[in-house]
């Protein structure tokens, strides 16, 4: 069992994380966290259904459209039907959102790989074991959605 002391530590060092611009990115887009994290989920799985995507939010298909509905209309992803089934849409990033995610992610890289310089490569790969090690043992621990699944991320 950690002590408490062990806890305000790693608050303290997440914050500093955070604080770096190794959490969510910091530029005024206009976009919600929340919106942000459905573009994420778009952007990691493009053609995703609004019923998957509500299923992995733990929420109804409806209460995801209307999220989806603003992103729309701001032009940040579109439907497309699905040919197989008229009733279902699959979801895309536009353009628009495209260019921000392939920045975000140039901006994340640069960060993460300045991060990791001060580190030698058998420090690295111990610092990913214990990373690994305790986000597994949260995800062992998430609540699990209305599916029946844990709400976890997928491995990149």
């Amino acid at each position: 069992m950690a002590s408490s002391t062990n806890h305000k530590q790693f608050g303290v060092l997440m914050a500093r994380l955070e604080k770096l611009g190794l959490g969510s990115p910091k530029a005024d887009i206009g976009l919600s966290l929340p919106q942000i994290g459905l573009l994420a989920m778009v952007w990691r799985e493009p053609g995703l259904r609004v019923s998957e995507l509500a299923e992995r939010l733990g929420v109804t298909a409806p209460t995801v459209s209307v999220a989806l509905r603003k992103l729309e209309q701001d032009d940040w992803l579109h439907r497309e039907p699905d040919p197989q089934d008229k009733r279902s849409t699959h979801l895309y990033l536009s353009e628009k959102a495209e260019r921000l995610a392939r920045q975000i992610g140039a901006m994340r890289q640069k960060r993460l790989n300045q991060f990791m310089s001060g580190l030698n490569v058998e420090e690295q790969q111990q610092l990913l074991t214990l990373l690994d090690k305790a986000i597994s043992n949260l995800e062992q621990h998430a609540p699990a959605n209305k599916a029946g699944r844990h709400i976890t991320r997928k491995k990149e």
